[in-house]
């Protein structure tokens, strides 16, 4: 039973609904699944690198804290971001350039889904694969976990970043009208895990 979009009878793949353990990730943003290729998107960004990617910590909210008041008009407060990394549920995520924070993901993994709370990337970092690369790595951690269906919020008209989910195999569940403000929806998004993502690409 999936959290948003009604019932769906989920493929069978793993009886292990936990994520693993803290990790250290590497990605390289030049060889991340695009759509469109990662040349053509990012021919105006030459220098795309290597991003580490670690579990949130409390050294890191400082800059989290900055990176979310300048990305969304009603930001978390650093209580909330305290909190996650008290939640057996929460999993966040920030990712590294230079040992620098540039951007964040916080999802959440409850009974067979993963939900993603906040998705933000430093205005100076974006358009450079940092945004895919904290994508796919919940992906990748879900799908090891277990997890049947990643969900996402995203306001309608944000292109870019309906781009980037869409090309990463996402699809429209359901509109939530005036969620963000009046005449202002939210798209609510899904990636089937068992269907669209096998751990390794898109």
């Amino acid at each position: 039973m999936a959290l948003l979009g009604g019932t769906i009878t989920p493929t069978p793949r793993s009886t292990k609904v936990a994520f693993p353990g803290p990790v250290t990730f590497e990605y390289d943003a030049r060889v991340m699944p695009f759509d469109p290729p990662v040349d053509a998107r990012f021919a105006s960004h030459p220098t795309l690198q290597r991003f580490t990617l670690e579990p949130m910590k409390a050294t890191h909210l400082d800059e989290v804290v900055a990176i979310e008041a300048i990305s969304f008009e009603a930001p978390w407060p650093r209580a909330a971001f305290e909190r996650e990394l008290s939640l057996a549920h929460a999993h966040p995520l920030v990712c590294l350039a230079h040992g620098q924070v540039v951007g964040y993901v916080c999802p959440w993994l409850i009974s067979d889904e993963v939900q993603i709370l906040r998705l933000a990337v430093a205005p100076s970092q974006r358009r450079r694969g940092a945004a895919a690369t904290l994508l796919r790595a919940v992906m990748d951690q879900a799908y090891d976990a277990g997890a049947h269906w990643l969900y996402l919020e995203v306001e309608e008209g944000n292109h870019p970043a309906e781009s980037l989910y869409q090309g990463m195999g996402f699809t429209i569940d359901a509109v939530r009208p005036d969620y963000y403000g009046r005449g202002r929806h939210a798209l609510v998004m899904v990636l089937d895990l068992d269907s669209e993502w096998n751990g390794d690409e898109v």
